[in-house]
């Protein structure tokens, strides 16, 4: 990706350092000479070409379906994410009496605030550290539960829901799946159909490149057969057996277009909303990749500086799977607010949101603009005597000294002890109502220590044993793995569970199971304490995962650097 070409589409780069666009992001010069061009069709045709307009509006609803595998006639604005909630909710209460709704703690209050006015019952997860398991959510689902109202990923922390997982469980329980994107899209991947989502919204302002539009409403198929739209306007009428697009008749039946052409009410500023079609065609050019890979690196790097001078970063930032653009940090509430007001003295735009500091970061942002922000923080220490503790106060970000390495604390053993408990339960979910015979198999000497602690937690028979192999010397992985030492049971027609402290490139885990299968087990599944998605090369997919974590050298809890470091009950990343 080439980013000073990127950044020659954005004109405010030349005067500020934007980390603001999770409220608003900016317009490139591409898009804004397309808006000029729309208008100056108004100016010069006014309605005269309108089947035009429509039919580049159908070229739009295409590209949105493509980015989220939907069907194009699934596909609508509205007004904006209120509005999208508040049809959702009337057609929930035109089909049901006594229900509620499950939500997050820390939602945006659009996926709130519509259902509360509609005396809905809602009930909201509370947040761990900001984070919240598909266990949490599902545990407060009940009987009277008709739908789960999310944020894929949280406006105030950048916190990333495994949705997928999420829309599968709900799909099971006969549980709708309302999913707001607006953070989330184009930057994440996004399936309507492999995720289950019964309708997605997504507020474009944010990060469409393409200023207030809308909200983009896509609802299911089979949604809208259960859940019609509880109102209508001229535009929702299917006129398909009708000898004009507008319906005409008073006091006759009419129905409904089955597609999501009934939310369409009447009529609206079609020249803005083609708009995102032409942003969405632009950042498919760049290259979403490229993109996710240049902004976590930015990322990765402002991290890093906030925990060298000892301050508390909220969002969730260990798994890399629940980490977005989106980053906040706190040095507390009116620091704060002291803190943005002094970056935008020096030209440096972020926001304040429930009392943190979110740095937002985008496609056309450089390491110039973190190194200027980071810079700036540190003159706003060193003029406010407080933070004379924070600026030396490195204890916070604990590193430990193996031989000639330097590392850094990364995950917590507590966060180490709540991903071992999840996936405890989720094989106890999975197998205690089996009759199958089950054997885990721990790969030494890595996994040693999660293999013991998972163990303790499993709650159906079982075995456990251990073999050894070796793919690691120093701190890069060698690609050659030796053969299996020490397997003594008889897994022939049994279900192996092969517990693995780390998958990284994979060709351990392909080589153990290449083997395996040489003693023909009924099947064979995979449980990793962590997983490199950045460094793994195969196909083998990996039943269960602890945490997902960044392509850098990692020891502690089983893990080692030349023998040494396996008995830190946290783990550490190598300090480049």
């Amino acid at each position: 990706m080439n980013i000073d070409f990127v950044r020659n589409f954005f004109p405010i780069c030349q005067k500020y350092t934007y980390f603001q666009s999770a409220g608003l992001s900016p317009l490139p010069y591409n898009i804004y000479y397309k808006f000029i061009e729309n208008y100056t069709d108004l100016l010069n045709k006014a309605d005269i070409e309108w089947e035009k307009d429509f039919e580049k509006l159908k070229q739009t609803f295409s590209i949105i379906a493509k980015f989220i595998n939907a069907e194009p006639e699934d596909v609508i604005f509205v007004e904006n994410n209120s509005l999208a909630m508040s049809l959702v909710g009337l057609s929930l209460k035109n089909a049901f009496k006594d229900f509620n709704i499950i939500s997050l703690e820390e939602e945006f209050p659009s996926n709130s605030v519509p259902f509360e006015y509609l005396g809905i019952q809602m009930k909201y997860v509370p947040h761990n550290n900001h984070r919240y398991t598909i266990n949490d959510i599902l545990n407060f689902c009940d009987e009277k539960t008709k739908a789960v109202v999310v944020s894929y990923v949280q406006y105030s922390t950048g916190y990333r829901l495994d949705i997928e997982t999420l829309g599968k469980e709900l799909r099971k329980r006969n549980i709708l799946f309302i999913v707001n994107a607006t953070q989330a899209f184009p930057f994440f991947n996004i399936d309507i159909k492999s995720m289950n989502i019964d309708v997605l919204t997504c507020s474009i302002h944010k990060w469409g490149f393409c200023g207030h539009i809308g909200t983009i409403f896509v609802t299911s198929k089979n949604y809208r057969l259960q859940y019609p739209s509880p109102i209508a306007g001229w535009l929702s009428v299917d006129t398909s057996f009708e000898e004009d697009f507008i319906h005409y008749q008073k006091n006759s039946k009419f129905n409904l277009w089955k597609t999501a052409q009934q939310y369409n009410f009447g009529s609206s500023n079609i020249k803005n909303r083609i708009l995102i079609k032409d942003a969405l065609i632009f950042i498919e050019n760049i290259g979403l990749n490229e993109i996710r890979k240049h902004v976590f690196r930015l990322s990765d790097y402002l991290i890093s500086y906030l925990k060298n001078v000892g301050v508390k970063i909220t969002s969730p930032i260990e798994n890399i799977e629940e980490r977005s653009f989106i980053l906040s940090f706190d040095i507390g509430k009116e620091n704060n607010r002291q803190l943005l007001n002094f970056l935008y003295e020096k030209n440096i735009i972020v926001a304040l949101r429930n009392n943190n500091v979110r740095v937002s970061l985008n496609l056309f942002n450089n390491k110039d603009d973190i190194d200027k922000l980071c810079s700036t923080i540190d003159d706003f220490f060193k003029k406010n005597c407080n933070f004379t503790t924070v600026l030396i106060n490195n204890l916070m970000t604990k590193r430990v000294k193996i031989l000639d390495k330097t590392f850094e604390l990364k995950i917590t053993a507590d966060q180490i002890a709540k991903a071992v408990k999840e996936m405890a339960d989720k094989l106890n979910a999975e197998y205690s109502n089996t009759d199958e015979e089950i054997i885990f198999i721990g790969i030494l000497n890595g996994a040693f220590m999660f293999a013991s602690d998972l163990f303790k937690q499993i709650n159906f028979p079982c075995k456990i044993t251990f073999l050894k192999l070796a793919s690691y010397q120093g701190t890069r992985s060698t690609g050659v793995v030796r053969s299996l030492i020490g397997l003594n049971e008889n897994i022939k027609n049994k279900t192996v569970i092969v517990v693995e402290d780390i998958v990284d490139t994979g060709e351990t885990l392909e080589n153990i199971i290449c083997q395996l299968k040489g003693f023909e087990p009924k099947k064979i599944k995979i449980a990793t304490f962590l997983l490199k998605p950045e460094a793994y090369q195969k196909q083998i997919p990996i039943d269960y995962v602890g945490i997902k974590v960044p392509n850098n050298f990692i020891i502690g809890y089983g893990l080692d650097y030349e023998g040494y470091g396996r008995n830190l009950p946290e783990i550490y990343s190598l300090v480049m």
